[in-house]
């Protein structure tokens, strides 16, 4: 009995957690710092993150999906017994934007990934190095008369760093 309830104590009161008792969608809301000449450098947005099994892996191993805004990336992550969450560096996701304000790509490479799920919550921070080029819709060239000549490209390289927290969205795991 002591054994027990020293291990709840630890490990919260859902006992150990592994890939089975995190799997769901959360609701989260991210805070994104970006360092990147022209960009703009902080971003407050919601999203989904959705936790699974990575197809055919070892124990722990978990699939990590950021969806926001009608783009997604996946990210594959190892997951402890505690909840503690671990994000190889390396890993990548590009971003195509196609808007009448920008398009263009922007490359995120992974440089570190941790979190923590526990009691329905996670928390995760994230560190990319950005590379791309982005071009500036119309109203954002030069023009003569009101005539755009020029839409501006605006190279992308810097790194960003996101804060993402929220909880489980129970409705969504039955």
């Amino acid at each position: 009995m002591l054994v027990a309830l020293l291990a709840a104590v630890v490990l919260g009161e859902a006992g150990p957690v592994g890939v089975a008792g995190v799997a769901g969608t959360y609701r989260v809301v991210a805070t994104v710092e970006i360092d990147s000449p022209g960009l703009p450098e902080h971003h407050e947005l919601r999203a989904d993150v959705v936790l699974g099994p990575w197809p055919g892996s070892a124990p722990g191993a978990l699939s990590v999906t950021l969806a926001s805004a009608g783009h997604r990336c996946t990210l594959a992550a190892r997951i402890d017994r505690a909840g503690a969450m671990e994000l190889a560096a390396g890993q990548r996701c590009r971003i195509a934007l196609q808007e009448e304000a920008v398009s263009g790509t922007v490359d995120c490479t992974l440089r570190v990934g941790r979190g923590q799920v526990r009691g329905g919550r996670l928390s995760l921070e994230l560190g990319a190095d950005l590379r791309g080029l982005l071009r500036l819709g119309p109203g954002a060239g030069l023009g003569l008369t009101g005539l755009e000549f020029l839409a501006p490209q605006l190279p992308v390289r810097g790194r960003a760093v996101a804060k993402v927290e929220g909880r489980r969205d129970e409705s969504r795991h039955r």
